[in-house]
Protein backbone atom coordinates (compact mmCIF):
# COMPACT_ATOMS: atom_id res chain seq x y z
CA UNK A 1 0.00 0.00 0.00
CA UNK A 2 1.62 3.23 -0.72
CA UNK A 3 1.82 6.18 1.55
CA UNK A 4 -0.90 8.50 -0.38
CA UNK A 5 -3.60 5.34 -0.17
CA UNK A 6 -2.48 5.00 3.36
CA UNK A 7 -3.40 9.36 4.22
CA UNK A 8 -6.20 9.72 2.06
CA UNK A 9 -7.81 6.67 4.19
CA UNK A 10 -6.67 7.98 7.26
CA UNK A 11 -8.49 11.82 6.52
CA UNK A 12 -11.84 10.74 4.01
CA UNK A 13 -14.89 11.22 5.73
CA UNK A 14 -16.13 8.05 7.46
CA UNK A 15 -19.33 7.53 9.50
CA UNK A 16 -19.64 5.15 12.35
CA UNK A 17 -22.10 2.25 11.58
CA UNK A 18 -22.64 0.56 14.67
CA UNK A 19 -26.46 -0.48 14.58
CA UNK A 20 -25.75 -0.55 18.79
CA UNK A 21 -24.74 2.91 20.07
CA UNK A 22 -22.58 0.00 22.42
CA UNK A 23 -21.67 -0.10 26.24
CA UNK A 24 -18.09 -0.40 27.28
CA UNK A 25 -17.18 -3.76 28.88
CA UNK A 26 -14.27 -4.74 31.68
CA UNK A 27 -11.60 -6.94 30.42
CA UNK A 28 -8.37 -7.23 32.39
CA UNK A 29 -9.00 -4.15 34.11
CA UNK A 30 -8.90 -2.01 30.89
CA UNK A 31 -12.65 -0.68 29.48
CA UNK A 32 -13.00 -1.75 25.91
CA UNK A 33 -15.58 -1.10 23.06
CA UNK A 34 -15.16 -1.65 18.87
CA UNK A 35 -17.62 0.21 16.89
CA UNK A 36 -18.11 -0.47 12.83
CA UNK A 37 -17.37 2.50 10.62
CA UNK A 38 -17.75 2.91 6.97
CA UNK A 39 -16.40 5.51 4.63
CA UNK A 40 -18.89 8.08 3.29
CA UNK A 41 -18.47 6.41 -0.18
CA UNK A 42 -19.18 3.23 1.41
CA UNK A 43 -16.24 1.80 -0.30
CA UNK A 44 -14.06 1.20 2.60
CA UNK A 45 -14.85 -0.48 6.52
CA UNK A 46 -13.22 0.10 9.35
CA UNK A 47 -12.77 -0.58 12.88
CA UNK A 48 -12.11 1.80 16.04
CA UNK A 49 -11.22 0.54 19.00
CA UNK A 50 -11.09 2.20 22.25
CA UNK A 51 -8.87 0.94 25.40
CA UNK A 52 -8.54 2.67 28.59
CA UNK A 53 -6.91 1.35 32.05
CA UNK A 54 -9.77 1.44 34.42
CA UNK A 55 -6.92 2.08 37.07
CA UNK A 56 -4.43 4.80 35.15
CA UNK A 57 -6.90 7.26 33.05
CA UNK A 58 -4.12 8.51 31.32
CA UNK A 59 -3.35 4.47 30.16
CA UNK A 60 -5.29 4.64 26.95
CA UNK A 61 -5.00 3.57 22.89
CA UNK A 62 -7.61 4.99 20.17
CA UNK A 63 -7.23 3.13 17.00
CA UNK A 64 -8.63 3.04 13.62
CA UNK A 65 -8.50 -0.30 11.66
CA UNK A 66 -8.49 -0.49 8.23
CA UNK A 67 -10.76 -4.21 7.11
CA UNK A 68 -10.10 -4.57 3.87
CA UNK A 69 -12.21 -7.46 1.58
CA UNK A 70 -9.44 -10.05 1.29
CA UNK A 71 -6.12 -8.88 3.14
CA UNK A 72 -5.33 -8.62 6.31
CA UNK A 73 -6.30 -5.72 8.51
CA UNK A 74 -3.71 -2.44 9.11
CA UNK A 75 -3.98 -0.18 11.71
CA UNK A 76 -3.60 2.87 10.49
CA UNK A 77 -3.64 5.01 13.29
CA UNK A 78 -3.65 4.95 17.33
CA UNK A 79 -3.89 7.52 19.66
CA UNK A 80 -2.40 6.56 22.63
CA UNK A 81 -1.70 7.85 26.04
CA UNK A 82 1.00 7.47 28.43
CA UNK A 83 2.38 4.02 28.84
CA UNK A 84 5.90 4.10 29.13
CA UNK A 85 8.56 4.75 26.90
CA UNK A 86 8.15 4.53 22.70
CA UNK A 87 10.97 4.63 20.72
CA UNK A 88 10.79 5.20 16.83
CA UNK A 89 13.38 2.30 16.09
CA UNK A 90 13.19 2.39 12.14
CA UNK A 91 12.96 6.35 11.68
CA UNK A 92 13.84 9.24 13.33
CA UNK A 93 14.66 6.85 17.00
CA UNK A 94 12.95 9.98 18.75
CA UNK A 95 11.40 8.27 22.51
CA UNK A 96 7.84 9.37 23.61
CA UNK A 97 7.06 9.08 27.38
CA UNK A 98 4.00 10.58 26.88
CA UNK A 99 0.64 11.40 25.19
CA UNK A 100 1.22 10.54 21.32
CA UNK A 101 -0.31 9.02 18.05
CA UNK A 102 1.18 5.94 15.66
CA UNK A 103 0.30 6.29 11.73
CA UNK A 104 0.73 3.79 9.74
CA UNK A 105 3.75 4.24 7.10
CA UNK A 106 4.42 2.28 3.74
CA UNK A 107 7.99 2.42 4.96
CA UNK A 108 7.08 0.09 8.23
CA UNK A 109 4.36 -2.14 5.84
CA UNK A 110 7.54 -2.79 3.56
CA UNK A 111 9.52 -3.76 6.21
CA UNK A 112 7.35 -5.85 7.94
CA UNK A 113 6.73 -4.37 11.26
CA UNK A 114 4.43 -3.17 12.75
CA UNK A 115 2.26 -0.40 10.04
CA UNK A 116 1.65 1.87 13.19
CA UNK A 117 4.65 1.70 14.81
CA UNK A 118 5.93 5.31 14.23
CA UNK A 119 4.70 7.75 16.71
CA UNK A 120 4.79 11.80 16.47
CA UNK A 121 3.93 14.15 19.32
CA UNK A 122 0.47 14.54 19.99
CA UNK A 123 -2.13 17.79 20.93
CA UNK A 124 -4.02 16.54 23.35
CA UNK A 125 -3.31 15.87 27.29
CA UNK A 126 -5.85 13.42 27.90
CA UNK A 127 -8.61 10.56 27.66
CA UNK A 128 -11.51 12.90 26.41
CA UNK A 129 -9.31 15.17 24.30
CA UNK A 130 -7.97 12.55 22.22
CA UNK A 131 -10.96 10.83 21.82
CA UNK A 132 -12.33 14.03 20.60
CA UNK A 133 -9.29 14.99 18.44
CA UNK A 134 -9.65 11.40 16.69
CA UNK A 135 -12.75 11.78 15.23
CA UNK A 136 -12.37 15.04 14.38
CA UNK A 137 -8.68 14.82 12.89
CA UNK A 138 -9.57 11.41 11.14
CA UNK A 139 -12.91 12.90 9.83
CA UNK A 140 -15.83 11.05 11.72
CA UNK A 141 -18.94 13.17 10.61
CA UNK A 142 -21.63 11.42 13.04
CA UNK A 143 -19.23 10.89 15.98
CA UNK A 144 -21.14 13.08 18.81
CA UNK A 145 -24.02 10.66 18.12
CA UNK A 146 -21.83 8.49 20.02
CA UNK A 147 -20.61 10.70 22.86
CA UNK A 148 -22.80 9.37 25.94
CA UNK A 149 -21.30 6.15 24.76
CA UNK A 150 -17.91 7.28 26.56
CA UNK A 151 -19.73 9.31 28.99
CA UNK A 152 -19.02 12.48 27.69
CA UNK A 153 -21.18 15.39 26.64
CA UNK A 154 -19.14 17.30 23.67
CA UNK A 155 -17.18 20.35 24.97
CA UNK A 156 -14.20 21.48 23.59
CA UNK A 157 -11.69 19.29 25.12
CA UNK A 158 -9.08 22.20 25.60
CA UNK A 159 -11.77 24.22 27.24
CA UNK A 160 -11.31 27.15 24.91
CA UNK A 161 -14.39 26.20 22.37
CA UNK A 162 -11.39 26.38 19.11
CA UNK A 163 -13.95 24.12 17.37
CA UNK A 164 -17.45 26.89 17.88
CA UNK A 165 -19.11 23.69 18.34
CA UNK A 166 -22.33 24.55 20.95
Amino acid sequence: MKQADIDALIIMPKLISSSTKGKFKLINRSRRINLEAISEDEKNSFEIFIRQSEKFEERFSIGLMLIPPEEDNIILVRYNGVHGEHKNLFTDRKVYYSFHKHYATEEAILQEIKPEHTAKESNYVHFKGALIKFFEELNFINYKDYLKIFEIEYEDPDQTNLFGIQ
